[in-house]
């Protein structure tokens, strides 16, 4: 039979909490483990248990554990809270018990410590949906992938995650969101502090310690869209909105994708979060009706678009090395011609995946770039604007109609050459043409208005 490692959850800080099982595995033993004697969990173990100290390190920690197993001791280890839920040592105890000479891990559960933590900050949270991670994986993440609709509880807080916690929270939580620190869980009297987002980095977390993070004080989560969308469809929801059809949206998805462009262009930040909030809920319905007719999820957006970014960054995610951000767009471009051949399609022509929906002069002008990724471009400034000039002339002397509107046509591909050549925005340049034309007309009515011409 394998050797056993016994793993006992304390629970909080009062000893009254622990399980009959957790009191009969510490009084069976003459051994017990932990990871800081200094605790006061430790200061009530039986008097008859002999402590002793774990590397502070997870991985040292679960070799220490693991070969006293297998040497044949009666290894008991000690954690506050619940093992599997509050301590990241069960990972790499679990990861690693099954090698070449096995150890068999039996696991005593405690009451988790973010139970404790809301407890202590609000008493009665019955029928509330709360969610819980440990501020380990927190503090290792860009973003912390909560729903922030909903309570969350940080367990497991040190002192030197404090700032990838805050990090990790700023992605989705404004600076001034109200959150509550718990410290002293493996106390029989936690102290409860109010705090924020901004001042979390700073704080102190002196023994066990958790973080209580309450929801977006509006709903601000995909998944708070997703239910608004599934009742707008639902059968008692908005009949206009269940007539509609993804052939029938395309209108607003293309004015929605505009005025996104409007808002960037005139710079207005405070108007493209909303403009960007219609665009999001052209994707959002489109994805609800895909979902009432059987064809696909948002969840299946997401997942594409994240395996894609995932699979086309192999620098960041992977282990693939680049010097700058060209070589970035040239990895970019060989991933996309793996993808292009694997679904199909001519790996020699670097215009597939071009939208044909898009704008002729935006069209253009992703033809071009492409064109030069693959070493087609005019050597200077001064050869793409001869170019430009000779479809001038071209179009000058044409003689047809035909000829002439071919001729118009070159001509607007080789000023979008020149605009290339300049590290100019073709269609954003126009479009800004465009407002300053409005701007000028507007004036020149009320100029007119006011002589009477």
């Amino acid at each position: 039979m394998p050797p056993e490692l016994i793993v006992v959850g304390l629970g909080p800080g009062d000893p009254d909490l622990w399980t009959t099982a957790a009191h009969r595995a510490l009084t069976a033993t003459g051994d017990v483990w932990l990871r800081d004697l200094a605790t006061p969990s430790a200061a009530h173990l039986p008097a008859t248990a002999r402590r002793h100290a774990l590397p502070a390190d997870d991985e040292d920690a679960a070799s220490t554990l693991l070969a006293l197993a297998r040497r044949g001791d009666t290894v008991v280890y000690a954690t506050p809270g619940h093992p599997a839920i509050d301590d990241p040592l069960w990972a790499a105890l679990r990861r690693r018990a099954n090698a070449a000479s096995p150890v068999t891990l039996r696991l005593i559960p405690g009451l988790g410590l973010a139970a404790a933590a809301l407890t202590a900050v609000m008493p009665d949270t019955s029928g509330g949906d709360y969610q819980v991670v440990a501020a380990a994986t927190l503090a290792g993440r860009a973003s912390p992938r909560l729903d922030v609709d909903t309570l969350a509880v940080v367990t497991g807080l040190r002192a030197e995650q404090l700032a990838g916690v805050a990090h990790a929270l700023a992605n989705v939580y404004p600076a001034d969101h109200g959150l509550t620190l718990v410290t002293g869980l493996d106390t029989p009297i936690p102290t409860v502090a109010p705090t924020t987002l901004a001042a979390l980095a700073g704080a102190s977390v002196p023994g066990e310690s958790a973080l209580v993070v309450a929801p977006l004080a509006q709903p601000g989560a995909v998944t708070s869209l997703e239910e608004v969308m599934a009742t707008l469809l639902s059968p008692d929801g908005c009949p206009w909105d269940r007539e509609q059809t993804h052939a029938s949206l395309r209108p607003y998805l293309l004015e929605e994708t505009y005025e996104v462009l409007a808002a960037l262009d005139a710079g207005d930040i405070v108007k493209l979060p909303e403009e960007l909030g219609d665009l999001l809920l052209q994707i959002a319905f489109h994805s609800q009706i895909a979902t009432r007719d059987g064809e696909f999820q948002l969840a299946d957006v997401v997942r594409s678009i994240t395996a894609k970014l995932i699979r086309r960054h192999p620098h960041v995610f992977g282990e693939v090395s680049v010097a700058d951000a060209d070589e970035v767009t040239r990895n970019w471009e060989k991933l996309k011609a793996v993808e292009r051949a694997e679904a199909g399609q001519r790996a020699t022509d670097p215009f597939a995946g071009i939208a044909l929906a898009l704008p002729a002069l935006s069209r253009a002008q992703e033809m071009q770039r492409r064109a030069t990724r693959f070493g087609f471009h005019w050597p200077d400034r001064a050869a793409a604007w001869a170019r430009f000039e000779a479809t001038l002339a071209e179009w000058r002397t044409a003689a047809t109609g035909e000829a002439r509107a071919h001729a118009f046509g070159d001509a607007l591909f080789a000023l979008v050459t020149v605009a290339q050549v300049d590290g100019l925005d073709a269609e954003s340049a126009l479009r800004e043409a465009n407002h300053r034309f409005a701007a000028r007309f507007a004036r020149w009515q009320a100029e007119s208005l006011e002589t009477g011409d």
